[in-house]
């Protein structure tokens, strides 16, 4: 019956070891081995049931004695570890799981190049640290204050935050993985954070905090005995209550591997970081030896999107506010990003038909397409807005098989004391000439929505007009 309630657990629900031994960086494969053996095959036994015929994930992560040690070192029993090794096992065979292990699989240099690796570097001043740590390990380093927080919470959704960190995290554990079968060592990663000119209001976005307890969580299961340290850089003194908050929603076993430094003098000073890290590697900010133009861009700023990228407009409580996108030629894709700042917002956008041309587009000729339906009163009522602030950024494409103007509004008008900031971003894709021409002899066919997906854009021109509750019902028929 153990076994059985074990396989049911997904692993959000598996409890997390925050007693796992902490075995040194470095430390022998057959010397652990050795010590226990028993445990290892007592938990082989235990999930033998649920093991593919191929041994394997099919990527590259074999589930074999290496693999089970890692569970009794951080579980410290076979029986406390079968519910974390099935789930596991559970999550890795999913495929959309399976698909994010295949991208990781290609390593670190072609994850820089996906999607997701772009939207990284972006917005994170961080990354790997060639050379900066001993024996195969995996150094990252997090520069904060460099780094585009409200740009990364206005351009990616808290999803693709949390697909970047777990593929960071699947990337550092096939590299430990790696060096632990051709070298026979057990190798850990290594974070580096440097909170110079962090703000305080930073460090205290719930949305960020919500993405990192949810990573540390699915982490601790899922890449056992991978994290070494974290070492907190340039900590200013109000970290101490930042880290107490954190100890309400993260793993307790997090904070036993924290360790928080005022400046980088005192970090050096340590035993561990004089053994484990290669202090020449470093830049001169952190107290090594290296200048930023020596440094990988990616851990100076010098790939980071400016800050003013998105246009930001504030409607006023009781009111609302309408963008006018226009739209000249049928067939035309309007991509959108939009993030409100805090609290929530309504959100609604019609395709107002018109003629064809700059000019004509915005005269109106009858007719009108529902794009994104506002929220009714009802539902307002219920807090069941388009867009919350914790929900990151909404975004997408609308199709547009007329020519016309797009009308976006924004509706505010149900709240009573609390204005509203709200970012946007939009990109008009024309279509090729013979789209174009088919588009054009659709005549008034109407405009077709694209779903609501999650990418960014460049800017159009857009004319902005307030209303209060009036223009808001213009806006959402």
């Amino acid at each position: 019956m153990a076994a059985t309630r074990a396989e049911a657990k997904g692993v959000d629900d598996v409890a997390v070891a925050d007693d796992e031994a902490q075995v040194v960086h470095g430390a022998s494969i057959a010397a652990l081995l050795a010590t226990h053996r028993a445990a290892v095959d007592a938990l082989a036994a235990l999930v033998a049931d649920a093991l593919p015929p191929s041994g394997g994930d099919g990527v590259w992560m074999q589930y074999d004695e290496i693999f089970f040690l890692r569970y009794i070192l951080s579980y410290g029993s076979a029986a406390g570890a079968e519910e974390a090794v099935r789930a596991t096992l559970a999550f890795r065979a999913e495929p959309r799981n399976l698909a994010r292990i295949r991208e990781a699989a290609r390593g670190l240099d072609a994850f820089r190049r996906s999607h997701l690796g772009k939207l990284f570097e972006a917005y994170y001043c961080a990354g790997l640290l060639p050379g900066g740590i001993r024996g195969g390990g995996f150094l990252m380093m997090v520069r904060g204050g460099p780094s585009n927080m409200p740009g990364l919470q206005a351009n990616v959704t808290q999803e693709e935050q949390f697909d970047i960190q777990i593929s960071h995290r699947e990337i550092a554990y096939a590299q430990a993985d790696r060096v632990a079968r051709s070298e026979g060592r057990l190798v850990k990663q290594v974070i580096i954070f440097d909170m110079a000119d962090v703000a305080l209001s930073t460090m205290l976005d719930r949305r960020t905090s919500a993405v990192h307890a949810r990573v540390s969580k699915l982490s601790a299961v899922l890449y056992p005995q991978m994290q070494d340290k974290l070492c907190i850089l340039n900590a200013p003194t109000w970290m101490e209550m930042v880290i107490n908050m954190f100890k309400t929603i993260l793993p307790a076993r997090v904070f036993s591997r924290t360790e928080l430094y005022s400046d980088p003098a005192s970090f050096w000073a340590t035993e561990w970081a004089q053994r484990t890290l290669v202090r020449s590697r470093f830049p001169k900010s952190l107290g090594g030896t290296l200048d930023d133009s020596e440094m990988p861009g990616y851990l100076t700023g010098a790939c980071l999107r400016p800050f003013d990228a998105d246009t930001t407009v504030t409607v006023m409580a009781r009111q609302a506010l309408a963008i006018d996108v226009p739209v000249a030629v049928a067939g035309t894709r309007v991509k959108f990003s939009i993030v409100v700042e805090s609290h929530g917002i309504a959100i609604g956008a019609v395709l107002i038909h018109g003629g064809a041309g700059v000019e004509a587009c915005a005269v109106p000729v009858g007719g009108e397409t529902v794009l994104l339906a506002m929220a009714d009163e009802d539902m307002l009522e219920r807090g069941e807005e388009t867009l919350r602030a914790a929900d990151g950024p909404l975004r997408g494409e609308w199709l547009c098989a007329v020519p016309g103007v797009v009308r976006v509004t924004f509706n505010n008008t149900y709240s009573i004391f609390r204005s509203k900031a709200v970012r946007y971003c939009f990109d008009l894709v024309m279509p090729t000439a013979s789209v174009a021409a088919s588009g054009a002899k659709a005549g008034g066919a109407g405009g077709g929505s694209g779903g609501s997906g999650r990418s960014g854009g460049g800017h159009s021109r857009a004319a902005a007009t307030t209303g209060g509750a009036g223009g808001a019902a213009k806006g959402a028929t």
